[in-house]
């Protein structure tokens, strides 16, 4: 090794410009934000507060909140089409969607009044079809499978609620919930 190469791998490495954040670490510090302290404390500025950046950084990543508020939602509900992918029946696909959804919200339960306001992403447009279209596979029509689907989801988001606002709320009660309702629609399809 010649004493050029051995100096210059002997040198720090030149310091860059700091990386850019990825916009999974903006949605991310987004939804930490809201969970922590609702909707209302989210703006972009207090956004770029928490991300160690310039007030004008996270408008890199969005055009505007209505933007950001959409991509939250789609970020943190993303799994949801896992949970039906594998599914063998029904049933499964169904139960497995609402606890995919409870399991989402209760690792964000912010996204719960992101929901509320009407935030819309087309993701969850997408599982919202393809449980309908599931249900209808059953002999439901579309308005009363999307009646059903309306019932499980108030289900999950006020019971997602209910445990924000009394924590030693049981994990145990979710499932009891989700049974009773999931028991109701099979009668109902059984009975077409």
């Amino acid at each position: 090794m010649t004493s050029s190469s051995a100096e210059s791998s002997a040198k720090p490495a030149r310091r860059g410009p700091k990386p850019m954040l990825s916009r999974a670490a903006v949605l991310e510090a987004a939804l930490e934000l809201v969970d922590a302290s609702g909707l209302a404390a989210l703006n972009l500025r207090a956004l770029a507060t928490r991300l160690g950046v310039s007030a004008m950084t996270p408008y890199s990543y969005f055009a505007d909140k209505a933007e950001l508020l959409g991509a939250m939602v789609g970020h943190a509900l993303a799994p949801l089409g896992e949970e039906t992918a594998v599914a063998s029946d029904w049933e499964e696909a169904i139960t497995g969607a609402m606890r995919g959804l409870h399991d989402a919200l209760a690792r964000h339960p912010g996204v719960v009044e992101l929901i509320i306001a009407e935030t819309h992403t087309q993701g969850l447009e997408d599982s919202r079809e393809h449980l309908i279209t599931i249900l209808r596979g059953e002999g439901l029509d579309r308005t009363r499978a999307a009646d059903v689907l309306r019932t499980l989801t108030s289900y999950i988001l006020g019971y997602t609620l209910m445990s924000r606002l009394r924590p030693s709320t049981s994990h145990d009660s979710f499932d009891d919930g989700l049974a009773m309702i999931m028991e109701s629609l099979r009668r109902e399809i059984a009975a077409q």
